[in-house]
């Protein structure tokens, strides 16, 4: 069974999207995160639930098609640190905890997002 199935399928994908962008257009601490992207973040939500979803469908350990090359390039402009990959990272722990009711699946999400999160990382000032 993927992840994509234990959360919900495609209605759990959306919800942890919402919540990760309303937790990034409000929280402080998300600032720096929110300030790399474009004032509508509607093309952005689409990509990233898409991406979500595919991501979520495989086994652990298998690529999507944009595969990480392909998200590492899609950030390659966005200086992201240390601080932006927390601030990330925190936007996100909360929406999977507002959706993923089961602990060790969202336990097991938060591992994998955070280590996609760390290499996504070019800022060489920030990557400590």
């Amino acid at each position: 069974m993927t992840y994509l199935n234990k959360i919900g399928g495609a209605q759990a994908v959306d919800r942890i999207i919402e919540e990760f962008f309303k937790r990034m257009e409000a929280l402080p601490e998300a600032r720096s995160v929110r300030d790399l992207h474009q004032e509508d973040l509607a093309k952005t939500k689409g990509v990233m639930k898409r991406y979500f979803s595919e991501w979520l469908n495989r086994p652990a350990g298998i690529s999507t098609p944009h595969g990480q090359t392909g998200l590492a390039s899609r950030h390659a402009t966005m200086p992201i640190g240390a601080s932006e990959r927390d601030a990330w990272m925190q936007c996100m722990r909360e929406a999977l905890r507002a959706v993923v009711t089961d602990e060790k699946v969202r336990s097991e999400l938060e591992d994998r997002l955070y280590q996609l999160a760390d290499q996504l990382r070019n800022d060489e000032e920030k990557y400590q």
